[in-house]
């Protein structure tokens, strides 16, 4: 089948990069034909990922509806968005198959989604709580996994830093407003940031997988730590894009919201190390993500 990827947000940092190389090495497994490269998410990220050298956004084109079977709208940066609706709508039209995959769900949802959802071919979501909300919208057949970054697989890099067991701090959220507060109680941490095309994946993981904590506001991080089995510690965002982890895992880990508790969730992780190895242990046996197999509905 060929298939057209909407939403390849490679240029953001190397957790968006394993997402998408984890997308296309399990659709090109499967003897899928590809065609991507349409970034459409938004004022600061557009102007983010031009400045990194991403190619600019645009809307899906009639030549590329001709050329396709399938639309597949990689659902990070908001998987509920306008630009993925405008994109699934496009191939809905169309009359070509449509995908929504590795998607966070909002609890309220803007009223064109309504007709589209429940036509959908295939919706992925992240975790137990978009679940819930993305069926009670109306999703036929929807699944959850976890993020896709999870299952992309990881080398042994050639140059990777060993932090000999230490603790480390990654970044905060770029709009936390308490961003520069939160981040000075870490001077003098060393760092490893999820910085783009620097840190890629498999430098990322394995360097963490050397320390012992790692301390970062950031989806991804947490992510990358889970694979190299380190022990986090996060803070709460504005969604439910981490708590859909803590939620689909039953497993209980502090997720502070102000820098107090934050201070005690640093010290809860360090006498903790169990709990984590339960989370650690509970991703492991989850199955990724199946692709697309012809004929799914």
């Amino acid at each position: 089948m060929k298939i057209l990827i909407y939403n390849d947000t490679r240029p953001y940092h190397c957790g968006c990069e394993a997402v998408m190389d984890f997308i296309e090495a399990t659709l090109v497994s499967q003897g899928h034909e590809l065609r991507g490269g349409y970034l459409n998410y938004g004022n600061y990220q557009s102007r983010l990922i031009k400045r990194r050298g991403g190619v600019a956004k645009r809307p899906i084109s009639d030549e590329d509806l001709a050329w396709c079977d399938a639309v597949l709208v990689n659902g990070e940066g908001g998987g509920a968005a306008r630009w993925n609706l405008n994109a699934l709508a496009a191939a809905h039209s169309a009359g070509k198959k449509t995908y929504l995959c590795n998607s966070i769900w909002p609890e309220r949802l803007h009223p064109d989604w309504k007709e589209l959802l429940p036509v959908l071919t295939k919706v992925n979501l992240r975790g137990a709580i978009s679940l819930k909300h993305c069926l009670s919208h109306g999703a036929v057949g929807a699944e959850a996994t976890l993020d896709f970054s999870y299952f992309n697989s990881v080398g042994n890099p050639a140059l990777y830093y060993n932090f000999n067991g230490g603790e480390l701090f990654g970044d905060f959220y770029e709009f936390e407003p308490e961003r520069e507060k939160l981040q000075a109680a870490f001077i003098g941490w060393p760092t490893l940031p999820m910085i783009p095309r620097i840190c890629g994946w498999d430098y990322f993981v394995k360097s963490l997988s050397t320390a012992s904590l790692y301390v970062t506001g950031r989806h991804h991080g947490i992510y990358a730590a889970c694979k190299a089995r380190t022990p986090f510690v996060t803070y709460r965002r504005e969604n439910h894009k981490i708590l859909d982890l803590f939620e689909s895992s039953g497993i209980s880990i502090p997720y502070p919201s102000s820098e107090t508790e934050l201070n005690e969730a640093v010290a809860w992780a360090r006498a903790n190390r169990g709990v984590y190895d339960q989370l650690f242990d509970w991703m492991e046996s989850q199955a990724p993500w199946p692709g697309i197999i012809e004929g799914t509905r």
